[in-house]
């Protein structure tokens, strides 16, 4: 099964991404530049699993496990991604 997703950054996605972070009293908005970062995040993210899971790769009977960790990984990220959080340094991002 081939999977494709577009990730657009409309008014919307602008107003969900990152509105279920830990300690936000209100929704926050993120702009344009940091929704693309993260579509690119998950696009590159989908993309790789391929040569690893891909039609005909030794592990590609894991493929639905695969996409239902990815499934998870990535809805906790849009709900918590803050731009703080992009910008910190990977050993200080905080884990959730």
């Amino acid at each position: 099964m081939l999977v494709a997703i577009t990730l657009i950054p409309t008014a919307s996605a602008r107003m969900n991404f990152g509105s279920h972070a830990q300690g936000a009293d209100q929704p926050h908005r993120l702009q344009d530049a940091v929704l693309q970062k993260v579509a690119l995040f998950i696009s590159s993210s989908m993309e790789g699993m391929t040569m690893f899971v891909g039609h005909g790769k030794v592990w590609n009977d894991s493929i639905q496990h695969m996409a239902n960790i990815a499934t998870m990984s990535f809805l906790q990220l849009v709900k918590n991604i803050t731009p703080e959080t992009i910008e910190q340094a990977s050993l200080e991002a905080p884990l959730r």
